[in-house]
């Protein structure tokens, strides 16, 4: 499968060129166990060619769970940078694994999802660039926000709305805290709009 060889590398590519470049430093203290499990990580990333991907997706899982536990012990103000970017990490090794196995993508994204939400940015925000490499592979019908050609929409009539019933109606959230968006929506996988969380950013003001 000459495709799922070449996403390979190029997933690969975004990480430094050598396995010393890629540093694993972290913004604070983390538990003994954590730092080998990284290193372990980091060594099957820069050995062979893919990687064992059982191996590099075990240690994903394990690095994960280790620092969901913490992510989830208080509040999330609370929550130290270095464990967000355990998290991170775990999400990236994870990711790697399921392109190396040549498997569908779709958990791949979500990995990458979950490291850029619930993580911190490491390796200069690789989680964000591995996420949107896979999205380019992604079939077509999988792909966000991916819309019908014009060809199609010609031919097709727009169907009539459906009737929502209540109970189906998807609730909307303004300016939630990490910790309500967390417990409520997305470790249930409930759906939510959320209002008013970029209303600070400058390219929502007016240029004067």
């Amino acid at each position: 499968m000459a495709g799922a060889a070449g996403l390979w590398e190029e997933a690969r590519a975004l990480l430094p060129g050598s396995e010393e470049e890629l540093s694993l430093a972290l913004s604070g203290e983390v538990d003994e166990c954590v730092p080998p499990l990284l290193l372990r990580a980091r060594a099957l990333l820069y050995g062979a060619a893919p990687p064992c991907e059982a191996a590099l997706r075990r240690l994903g899982d394990v690095l994960r769970d280790y620092a969901w536990e913490k992510l989830n012990a208080g509040p999330w103000r609370d929550v130290s940078k270095a464990w967000r970017q355990v998290y991170a990490y775990g999400c990236l090794f994870g990711a790697l694994a399921e392109v190396a196995a040549r498997r569908p993508l779709a958990p791949a994204v979500r990995l990458c999802d979950m490291g850029l939400l619930m993580g911190a940015s490491v390796q200069d925000n690789v989680l964000a660039r591995l996420v949107r490499l896979l999205q380019a592979h992604l079939p077509r019908a999988e792909r966000r926000g991916a819309a019908p050609s014009s060809a199609k929409r010609a031919r097709t009539e727009s169907p009539p709305a459906p009737v929502v019933r209540p109970e189906d109606t998807v609730p909307h959230e303004r300016c939630p805290s990490l910790e309500h968006f967390r417990d409520r929506y997305l470790i249930p996988q409930k759906p939510v709009v959320l209002e008013g969380i970029i209303d600070h950013w400058p390219c929502m003001k007016k240029w004067r």
